[in-house]
């Protein structure tokens, strides 16, 4: 041992309370502040509780997020009535908890607002405060959802206030707002309370293109704007190579038509593909796309490729809604398909997809995709008695191949033996991940799975999600839909280990 150095091998002497120090609560203010920022907004309320030192500090956080979804958890699959009696006797306390922060809060300025609860219109007093809340601290992000459930279907539930834009002309005789850019709307442009504006969302809020247009010109810093069931939402452009936009979703707007020119958008997600014009859009590499009506849905891989044909060629990111039960799909999904060199992630959303139908078709993406790195299937299955009175289908309403006439199916297993051969092979080569999300264990599914565990030699992974899929292919969460998911989940095992090899790791969700 070097001399002069001694270890002390004495255990410490225990700290007792007295002598505890609480070195958090001397922190600075704004790191205090920072913190309570990266808690949600209940438990940094309870934070008032630690001591003097801390009351009420939770009241200068710049995120409000009013998000009270864990509330209504698993709601969405009761009974209507079940469904709005506890809207009913819950929306006047939600209200009421968003005025109690509003009317104390002390910062000045917000990096947030979200607002996420169903309301009515009966509350649009309160909403219009908040609103002129959010204006006056120059948020950087709104989001108002009011989702506008009202037991039988969508609704608008609240208006935006043009007024507080300066545009109380829109949707009178004036001229169009695209003409009137000049110094009579923007003279006000230095106090323009959203001009900081980054991240701009809007469900079940009613407002026209021109509103969504003056927000695009006046918010230099704005990088994302998303529009949901907004029926009053009818024409909208997005042109000019000086605006910020990179990220845009149009969805469920169903008499919107959409002009996107010269810009430099990243991302596009919108369900109104038969209405979407675009032009001119060099950084577009991510689109996820859907066509609303019978119609627009019955050859959807053939119309988006046309809708997408100025920019389909460089898009790194596709993703594709289908109403998979039309009865031209099949046919349509061996349209010639133009080389995708650049496409690494490719999504089917297969929606009200009628058990037993084949899902082979859906790869025929995949063989015009040769750098594909990860391929992800989204089926919502429906049974039979949902498509008797569907137009899709045939008016005995049969089930599985049968809903095809006989020109429009290759053979009962989705692919003839033209497509097994080693062509097929090489666009397979870098695909690494497959998603199979809504399994529920049919033939047609281990089919599918099969097909991958062929065709994929350089397959690494495939996670298989059980749970059930809404129409938004997102996963349920109801007590109910858990139980049905764990039973899916203890089939998929069963049927899936022994057909893949111990190269691929097989996840189950």
């Amino acid at each position: 041992m070097a001399k002069g150095v001694t270890f002390d091998f004495q255990p410490e002497k225990c700290v007792t309370n007295e002598q505890q120090v609480d070195r958090i609560s001397q922190l600075p203010n704004e790191i205090l502040v920072d913190i309570l920022s990266l808690l949600t907004l209940e438990d940094a309320a309870k934070t008032s509780v630690l001591s003097k030192r801390w009351i009420d500090l939770w009241l200068n956080v710049d995120k409000l997020d009013f998000d009270s979804k864990k509330l209504w958890k698993g709601l969405e699959d009761e009974d209507a009535p079940d469904y709005l009696r506890f809207y009913a006797s819950n929306s006047r306390k939600y209200v009421e908890w968003v005025n109690k922060v509003v009317q104390s809060h002390k910062a000045t300025t917000l990096d947030a607002f979200r607002i996420r609860f169903d309301l009515t219109s009966s509350f649009k007093t309160d909403i219009d405060n908040w609103v002129h809340f959010a204006y006056a601290r120059r948020v950087h992000m709104l989001d108002l959802d009011f989702s506008g459930y009202d037991g039988v279907g969508y609704c608008i539930v609240y208006n935006f206030p043009n007024d507080l834009l300066g545009l109380s002309f829109v949707n009178s005789s004036a001229p169009p707002l695209s003409n009137s850019y000049g110094n009579d709307i923007n003279s006000g442009a230095t106090s323009f309370g959203f001009k900081s504006l980054r991240t701009l969302a809007f469900n079940s809020v009613g407002m026209s293109g021109e509103v969504l247009e003056f927000f695009l010109h006046n918010c230099p810093f704005l990088e994302s704007l998303r529009v949901e069931l907004s029926d009053k939402l009818e024409n909208f452009r997005v042109c000019g190579p000086s605006l910020a936009l990179k990220h845009l979703e149009i969805m469920d707007c169903f008499h919107c038509s959409i002009t996107v020119c010269n810009t430099n958008i990243v991302s596009l997600k919108t369900t109104q593909g038969q209405a979407l014009v675009l032009q001119n859009v060099p950084m577009l590499v991510d689109v996820e796309i859907g066509g609303f009506g019978i119609d627009a849905d019955a050859n959807l891989v053939a119309r988006a490729i046309s809708w997408l044909s100025c920019c389909i060629s460089k898009l790194e990111i596709l993703s594709l809604r289908i109403k998979y039960s039309q009865r031209h799909m099949v046919k349509d999904l061996n349209a010639a398909l133009p080389q995708l060199t650049q496409l690494k992630l490719l999504t089917f959303h297969a929606i009200r997809a009628r058990k037993g139908t084949s899902l082979i078709k859906f790869t025929s993406l995949i063989k015009a995709s040769p750098n594909l790195e990860k391929f992800v299937m989204k089926t919502l299955w429906c049974d039979d008695d949902e498509h008797n009175d569907d137009e899709g289908c045939d008016d005995d309403g049969r089930d599985d191949d049968e809903g095809y006439d006989d020109d429009e199916r290759d053979d009962d297993e989705g692919y003839n033996d033209d497509e097994r051969d080693d062509t097929c092979i090489e666009p397979f080569k870098h695909l690494k991940v497959v998603e199979f999300w809504g399994y529920c264990g049919s033939r047609t599914e281990i089919e599918f799975v099969e097909y991958f565990v062929e065709k994929g030699y350089n397959l690494e992974r495939l996670v298989i999600d059980s749970r059930e899929l809404s129409e938004k292919g997102l996963p349920g969460d109801s007590l109910e839909m858990d139980a049905a998911r764990k039973n899916r989940a203890k089939t998929a095992k069963i049927q899936l280990n022994r057909l893949l090899p111990q190269s691929v790791e097989l996840v189950i969700i």
